[in-house]
């Protein structure tokens, strides 16, 4: 189990995954990749044989059909949808788990509250990540327990900042930061797709185009991430009198577009919201 005299040394720690979706794959695939957890110490459930052995060829992890292995882990990522969570809590409070093993919740809109309605003798985490996990560049959200051990949050937030980066949020905070971090890939994906769509208009392949945008994406990002500048200053800096951007930016002005992402979040937030009642 844990090592408490070097927590985060976490190339030997064991994680089992209940369940096999987009963001599971994603969080395996980033952790493998970092080298934070070591591929052999990876277990997966699912239900689903086919899905089982499809991340077992892609990923080389272990998998099972049943929680004998995964509760012998020292942390368990419940990765299922929303409306079989408390099935999975069932079966887990029906478990023998170690004292020592903690648990990870990372479905929407589900209060840390449900989860230790459950489990009761063990930490219990609720996280928000967000699927560029997968190429280390992700963010995710953590809300600790009411018993929260000291040394199992350390963990949880070393693994996830070698994904990318992480903050320790109120739950009170967490539609937020899910309507930020959780959905805005997609959003961004979808900027980078129409942007992509003018640059075929204006003669470029798409598969240049593509590269070409999302590359002006990620310099971009980082530009604001490592010089602090504020990104207006970072915007005003690229402008000039009587110039192609300006011109650019009113007809941005001109469609509210930043209005309409504005409304956009605040539509994702209301909906987390919502879900969460």
């Amino acid at each position: 189990m844990i090592d408490n005299k070097n927590i985060i040394d976490t190339k030997n720690m064991t994680i089992g995954f209940i369940g096999t979706g987009n963001m599971a794959t994603a969080m395996m695939n980033g952790f493998i990749k970092s080298k934070t957890i070591n591929k052999n110490n990876i277990f997966t459930y699912d239900i689903d044989i086919k899905k089982l052995d499809s991340i077992k060829k892609k990923l080389s992890v272990n998998i099972t059909t049943n929680y004998d292995e995964i509760i012998k882990t020292d942390i368990i990522i419940i990765a299922v949808k929303p409306n079989i969570v408390k099935s999975v809590l069932e079966k887990l409070s029906a478990c023998s788990i170690p004292q020592n093993t903690f648990i990870i919740g990372i479905a929407g809109a589900l209060p840390l509250s449900l989860y230790e309605g459950y489990i009761k003798s063990n930490t219990v985490i609720r996280i928000m990540p967000n699927t560029p996990i997968e190429v280390l560049e992700g963010f995710t959200s953590i809300v600790r327990g009411a018993n929260t051990d000291e040394k199992c949050l350390t963990i949880v937030e070393h693994i996830f900042n070698k994904v990318g980066g992480s903050s320790i949020i109120d739950e009170s905070m967490i539609d937020a930061y899910t309507a930020i971090a959780g959905c805005s890939p997609a959003y961004i994906y979808t900027l980078i797709d129409a942007m992509a769509d003018a640059a075929l208009l204006l003669g470029i392949p798409k598969t240049e185009a593509i590269k070409l945008v999302s590359q002006t994406f990620l310099g971009s990002s980082k530009m604001v991430k490592e010089s602090q500048v504020h990104p207006s200053i970072l915007k005003d800096n690229v402008c000039t009198p009587k110039g192609i951007t300006i011109e650019g930016i009113r007809k941005m002005e001109e469609g509210n577009v930043r209005s309409a992402m504005i409304e956009t979040i605040i539509a994702g937030y209301n909906k987390s919201k919502e879900l969460s009642k």
